[in-house]
């Protein structure tokens, strides 16, 4: 930031997940939410930055992690570890 600051370069601090839980103004803006998940269980996530009053932001889990007939068959049809083509 010292050198990009003077140069005009838009840029700030990258925080920790530790940072991010105990900042002020996180915790004033309601950024830091509690979601609760299937697999990983109670934990806490950075929420929505920007309030709009008229469409304020869901913050939801991730979607549980399971893999599909398709995506096994593109996986194992697709991958260097699946079957090999003839070469042309």
């Amino acid at each position: 930031m010292a050198i990009l600051n003077p140069l005009d370069v838009p840029c700030g601090p990258i925080m920790s997940t530790e940072d991010l839980a105990t900042d002020e103004h996180v915790k004033g803006r309601d950024m830091w939410v509690e979601l609760d998940h299937p697999q990983r269980g109670k934990w806490f996530n950075v929420g929505m930055p920007i309030k709009l009053s008229a469409s304020p932001a869901v913050i939801k889990r991730s979607p549980t992690r399971s893999v599909s007939t398709a995506t096994r068959s593109c996986a194992t049809t697709c991958s260097a570890t699946g079957p090999t083509r003839s070469p042309s």
